[in-house]
């Protein structure tokens, strides 16, 4: 494993930069409870290692679900991003 420094390291030499959607994440109490799809992030996802994912609130049973219908316990949340433009070039 590498160590930390050795990480930077790296990352200042290749100019790695971190993914960024310009979007920040939000508490999850801010979030629209009307079934809107969002982004979740829960550290307790138990799915492949996965903590980002999509889900929305149901209202009718007042918890938040996956996109597969789990119920999950999300801490924050994003909106998705914009689809791609028709043509999938922009």
């Amino acid at each position: 494993m590498l160590e930390c420094h050795t990480i930077q390291s790296l990352i200042s030499i290749r100019g790695w930069k971190p993914m960024s959607t310009g979007k920040k994440w939000e508490p999850i109490d801010s979030a629209p409870r009307d079934w809107t799809d969002v982004l979740l992030f829960d550290p307790a996802y138990p799915h492949d290692h996965r903590t980002v994912f999509e889900g929305y609130f149901d209202a009718e049973t007042e918890a938040w679900l996956s996109a597969e219908g789990e119920t999950v316990s999300p801490t924050h949340w994003q909106p998705l991003p914009e689809p791609p433009a028709q043509g999938g070039d922009e």
